[in-house]
């Protein structure tokens, strides 16, 4: 076997018991391997996808890769939590100056959610405009006075559940223009700064209400889509492309500004 000597160091194994055993001989055939540890964990049939995960606290947690948003285009990152469809804001930073002020983004393994037939978009990671209510965070439309008043969502919008149920992975919420009117840079952005345009020189300008997701699909390959809105200029303005589906469309979940 080839690679680093401490690679099967710990090893855990999946059972459908916790009653179950490692036999004498089975340690004796792991011995050349420096394995110090045997961990059997009690879970049910296929609960335990494949992936990386880390042991903490005598539990299996899944593994995110951290990438900087560089581009400033998210409000927050974010992490399910427990509850089903729901989420909690990230609070962690992991780059200092070499990325200044940048937020840091907790992004999963696709292994961990294959595709079936009833969820085809397992695994497909999105950014949520700030407009568009999420499980148990604020929606703020980029306004610092909003977001304190209005407290944390009780649940999705109806066209976000569809999206979750579906497989889409929610990486974070994404900036707007504040309420999504119009605004220019840098001079109307008064409670958060503009995102940042990676096309040409890097100073021009993402342009109106869906700036965060324009910026944020044209700059980070780890991101598959990022949902906007039309409110009054065109997305296709600052964007390579684009889906704007009407018919027996919704606005459940969504501030109409």
């Amino acid at each position: 076997m080839s690679g680093s000597p401490d690679f099967l160091q710990n090893i855990i194994l999946q059972s459908a018991s916790s009653r179950e055993s490692i036999r004498k001989d089975a340690e004796a055939l792991l011995r050349p391997y420096n394995t110090s540890s045997i961990y059997i964990t009690s879970v049910s049939p296929g609960a335990l996808n494949e992936g990386p995960y880390f042991l903490n606290m005598g539990r299996l947690h899944p593994a995110y890769r951290l990438y900087p948003d560089y581009a400033g285009a998210f409000i927050a990152p974010t992490v399910p939590i427990e509850d089903s469809y729901c989420y909690k804001p990230l609070d962690a930073a992991a780059y200092g100056e070499t990325y200044p002020s940048s937020l840091t983004m907790a992004v999963p393994s696709r292994l961990y959610h294959p595709p079936t037939a009833e969820r085809p978009f397992a695994g497909t990671r999105i950014g949520v405009k700030y407009i568009i209510d999420l499980c148990r965070l604020r929606t703020g439309a980029s306004s610092r006075a909003y977001t304190q008043l209005l407290g944390p969502r009780t649940e999705n919008a109806e066209f976000i559940q569809k999206l979750l149920e579906l497989g889409f992975i929610v990486v974070g919420t994404l900036k707007t223009t504040q309420f999504a009117d119009s605004e220019w840079p840098t001079c109307d952005y008064v409670d958060y700064h503009v995102p940042v345009n990676p096309r040409a020189d890097g100073y021009q300008t993402t342009s109106s209400s869906s700036c965060g997701s324009a910026a944020a699909v044209a700059s980070y390959e780890w991101l598959d889509f990022a949902l906007g809105t039309h409110i009054i200029a065109r997305e296709h303005s600052r964007s390579g492309y684009r889906s704007r589906p009407l018919w027996n469309a919704t606005l459940t979940g969504r501030h109409k500004l």
